[in-house]
């Protein structure tokens, strides 16, 4: 992948209209946020911890109807298959297949994937796909970067898409907002004063998304108003995928919300994916999976919310 200068990718009024836009999904999105949060809530039941559900139950339909669901979508690591139409390509394809496979479970791919499989039983399943550089490797006198890939879920307080779209394949941009150390970002972004100045560093991951509905994560962390302590500081980030310019950028955010003031652009490179069909869902790095579209609506509806 390629990287370019931020001026010329993109213009300041330019990113600040697009970080408002976000802003605005993210408040868009906060009922379904809220509405997945009650319905786990409901799925961990009453003695899951202080933050499960009000009162017991004699039977979750929930959490059974959930079992059942993911029995019948995921129950096993995917597999790969290679095949050829020629007999002389047998043994060939066969050993590619077995390579793919071991790659697969070396991945533990079956991870993300389920649990981007249960978390669209109650909202938007997401991945995110990419690749990471390890290192260099020599080909003909010519050093190429060498990277492994990686496939992360994407949980919905994390996420935002374009809720202006009228349909998924209108999106202008998608993104997810992610933790990294604040040592790790420094070296990665901090190419100018600029960008570091932008990085504010925190020890204490909030309880609370940028407008006040609270994380679905905090159900396992108890009803202390004492915030998490991590080891060491870290820094929240934007990736953020620009659907007709086919940009991946990484901006800097904070927990109460993206920052608009003095935006600063910290990566930006163009997203080398597999080719997309014509007329098929340009998401970048991004794989979304849902179950049932609404009428004249443009947010799908999860099976568990019609329980």
């Amino acid at each position: 992948m390629q990287d370019w200068q931020k001026e010329t990718i993109i213009a300041h009024s330019t990113l600040t209209a697009l970080l408002d836009s976000v802003n605005n999904s993210r408040y868009r999105m906060q009922p379904f946020r809220e509405k997945q949060r009650e319905l786990v809530r409901q799925f961990v039941g009453y003695n899951y911890s202080y933050d499960g559900a009000y009162a017991p139950v004699p039977v979750n339909l929930i959490e059974t109807a959930s079992v059942v669901y993911m029995q019948n979508l995921f129950s096993q690591m995917p597999q790969a298959t290679v095949s050829s139409p020629y007999d002389k390509f047998y043994e060939d394809a066969r050993d590619i297949e077995t390579d793919l496979n071991d790659h697969i479970e070396n991945l533990d791919l079956d991870l993300p994937i389920g649990k981007a499989v249960l978390n669209s039983l109650f909202s938007l399943g997401v991945v995110k796909v990419g690749e990471q550089l390890t290192g260099d490797i020599e080909v003909d006198e010519v050093m190429i970067p060498m990277g492994d890939p990686y496939a992360l879920p994407v949980h919905i307080d994390d996420f935002v898409m374009d809720m202006e779209a009228r349909d998924m394949h209108e999106l202008r941009f998608i993104g997810n907002r992610y933790r990294m150390d604040f040592e790790l970002a420094v070296t990665t972004f901090g190419y100018n004063q600029a960008a570091q100045d932008q990085l504010q560093p925190t020890s204490t991951p909030t309880r609370y998304n940028e407008f006040g509905d609270e994380r679905t994560e905090t159900m396992s962390m108890g009803q202390s108003v004492r915030d998490r302590s991590e080891f060491k500081p870290h820094v929240e980030l934007w990736d953020l995928y620009l659907t007709r310019e086919g940009l991946l950028i990484t901006v800097p955010a904070e927990s109460a919300g993206l920052q608009t003031a003095l935006p600063t652009v910290l990566k930006a490179r163009i997203w080398k994916g597999p080719p997309r069909k014509a007329n098929s869902m340009n998401c970048g790095p991004f794989h979304l999976l849902w179950h049932n579209d609404v009428p004249g609506n443009f947010f799908p509806l999860s099976p568990m919310s019609v329980l």
